[in-house]
């Protein structure tokens, strides 16, 4: 079973569609009669959205399982962060990574990221390309340009070789296509931590020396 961005679009709507009305109702209606009891709107609302999140989390779980199994502690002591304004995928990869072992802070704009960037390490850092504030493939050419070597996956839902050759060139190690396949995406990071990371901490070591 595949996640799509158009799933994820769909559910969102629907969801803001409804905490849309109920925001209304709001505006002139106190309470409202809710299994015999009188309750706030607002406080339903509350509820509402609560309770969405907690089955949002829960379904994506079970599509996971039905994906091919994501080796267990293969990023263990890892730290991973995570760029990626979409809720739902942001949610997807970060259920992914901690099923993995790692530890994860997730964001969902890449000004913040760099901002974070600036006084925390981290083992890598996975990205979307198509963000509305600033786009992935900026937010890692800014993060080259001041000389951050941090391993830099990239995520896109747009897949040609064009694409990919686009991401590399602005600094990403690695490209990855969407849906997301979780297994394929932690052997790709589980790669780079025994390639591209022991490499650039060495290099850094050198520069400190030189």
């Amino acid at each position: 079973m595949e996640l799509t961005d158009r799933d994820y679009q769909q559910v969102r709507r629907e969801v803001e569609n409804l905490i849309l009305q109920f925001e209304q109702i709001a505006d002139w209606v106190v309470e409202i009669d809710y299994e015999g009891q009188s309750i706030n709107v607002r406080e339903f609302l509350q509820r509402v959205i609560s309770r969405y999140q907690l089955e949002r989390e829960e379904s994506i779980r079970q599509k996971l399982i039905a994906l091919p199994v994501v080796p267990q502690a293969a990023l263990a002591g890892s730290h991973i962060l995570t760029v990626e304004d979409n809720e739902d995928i942001s949610t997807l990869l970060a259920i992914i990574f901690q099923t993995a072992g790692a530890e994860v802070t997730s964001l969902s704009s890449a000004s913040k990221a760099l901002d974070l960037l600036k006084n925390n390490a981290f083992t890598a850092v996975v990205s979307d390309i198509g963000m509305p504030e600033m786009s992935g493939l900026e937010f890692m050419r800014r993060l080259r340009a001041r000389g951050d070597r941090i391993p830099g996956i990239a995520l896109s839902a747009f897949a040609t070789s064009k694409d990919e050759q686009a991401a590399l060139d602005a600094g990403f190690d690695l490209f990855v296509s969407k849906p997301v396949h979780p297994a394929r995406l932690v052997s790709g990071i589980t790669r780079l931590m025994q390639t591209v990371l022991p490499t650039r901490t060495n290099d850094s070591s050198h520069d400190l020396h030189d």
